[in-house]
């Protein structure tokens, strides 16, 4: 999955308690590098297309340095994973690898003792130190169980020919975007801004950058610094920039309307740098507007996890050093245009050619950290709903801040939430 509003498609369960697992059920170490048995590693996921590519360029990089292992995917529909990796978990069975859609399963995964705990293997790793915190996710004591070694994230993406017309520079700070948006508006003949305010995770995920670059997080949200991001999307609908229409896209919806040429700039994120060559205009790329505190956002993508029931962990994270190293991350790259997680695959010519997904490669250097809360999902709901009522004029910016900090508030203390 590409964008947060499919990786949400799948609901979470509230989770009143996290009761980790943190071991295997079988002492074998299953070494994947060693010893003359064959073994088969099943790998879930719930990919397809370009992503379903990569992995199976990671499996054939892995199997080539580990001759004795077969590694066998299997593909479950997104929405059925969670389901699948719960009832695994409670019969002791399942999978030794998978991916999984961490912003929203991890506190309940984690809670149903459906990882291993990778902590022992992180601490030996020689590179953790090219990975961000916020690539690395813990349970409540603690001890590592998700990682992720590529994220998908937001930026904006802008319209060269138009830019161009009004001799505008790309944005890099949220009052320049705010200065080239009302000289577009102003001559009238392009619309300003395509981006999500629906009232689901595409709109919060859209606009709650605006809220990290000033020191506000979800933990911390209160109703009066929530104000702002609210306020500057009601000035920029009244302005004209952003369209009312706007309240019910998704970032689907703002990728199509980009792409007629008759706007000038968009909010999205790297897994459309492919589908952008087909523009008949000339585009580019630059990383989130900066704030006060710079250009923050939000990690998307899928996390790596191991099964608590493996019968071969060591064989399990040999597979997970595959898609982090630098050969697996740029692998990864190529493939499905995610972008590594890991610092020094930056530094690599195949990345470091690529202008477009240079944006996107620099803001892994300051992404925040999601809450770890079983309500998370139901947190960036809580945001879309009421930034969706503001952009279609339902909603006063009062009265969306209070019901926002009454909303996330609840949600933090019913789910938890660490961030």
């Amino acid at each position: 999955m590409r964008h947060l509003h499919a990786r949400l498609s799948a609901g979470t369960a509230v989770v009143a308690a996290l009761v980790l697992v943190t071991g295997a059920c079988s002492s074998s170490a299953g070494s994947a590098s060693g010893g003359s048995s064959h073994i088969t590693l099943t790998v879930w996921s719930y990919f397809g297309g370009d992503q379903l590519a990569a992995l199976k360029a990671e499996d054939k990089l892995f199997e080539q340095s580990h001759p004795n292992v077969t590694v066998d995917e299997i593909v479950v529909p997104g929405p059925e994973l969670d389901t699948k990796l719960l009832a695994a978990a409670s019969t002791h069975s399942g999978p030794d690898v998978f991916f999984n859609n961490v912003v929203v399963d991890f506190p309940e995964l984690s809670a149903a003792g459906a990882f291993y705990n990778l902590t022992k293997f992180w601490d030996a790793y020689a590179d953790k130190s090219q990975f961000p915190s916020a690539a690395i996710w813990k349970g409540s004591d603690g001890e590592i169980q998700n990682v992720m070694s590529y994220s998908n994230l937001n930026g904006l993406f802008y319209n060269k020919t138009i830019l161009d017309q009004y001799h505008l520079t790309p944005p890099t700070t949220v009052a320049q975007f705010e200065s080239d948006m009302q000289v577009i508006t102003k001559a009238g003949k392009y619309t300003a801004l395509a981006a999500s305010a629906d009232p689901e995770p595409d709109g919060a995920w859209t606009w709650f950058p605006l809220l990290l670059e000033q020191g506000t997080n979800y933990c911390n949200l209160t109703a009066a610094n929530v104000t702002p991001m609210f306020q500057t999307v009601a000035d920029w609908t009244k302005a004209g920039y952003l369209p009312k229409e706007a309240a019910t896209w998704t970032q689907t919806d703002t990728w199509t309307q980009f792409m007629t040429g008759k706007y000038a700039f968009l909010v999205d994120g790297n897994w459309n740098l492919g589908a952008a060559k087909a523009a008949t205009f000339s585009w580019g790329t630059t990383q989130y507007p900066a704030g006060a505190d710079g250009s923050i956002v939000f990690p998307g993508g899928e996390a790596m996890g191991i099964s608590a029931f493996t019968k071969y962990p060591q064989a399990a994270w040999e597979y997970l050093e595959t898609w982090l190293s630098s050969q697996g991350s740029v692998i990864d790259f190529q493939n499905s245009g995610q972008i590594p997680t890991r610092a020094d695959a930056a530094t690599t010519p195949t990345v470091k050619s690529d202008t477009a997904a240079a944006p996107f490669v620099a803001a892994i250097k300051t992404v925040s950290a999601w809450p770890r809360s079983s309500k998370t999902d139901q947190m960036q709901v809580s945001v879309g709903t009421e930034l969706s009522d503001v952009v279609s004029g339902q909603a006063s910016v009062a009265s969306a801040a209070a019901a926002t900090a009454t909303a996330i508030q609840s949600d933090i203390k019913a789910g938890g939430g660490v961030c």
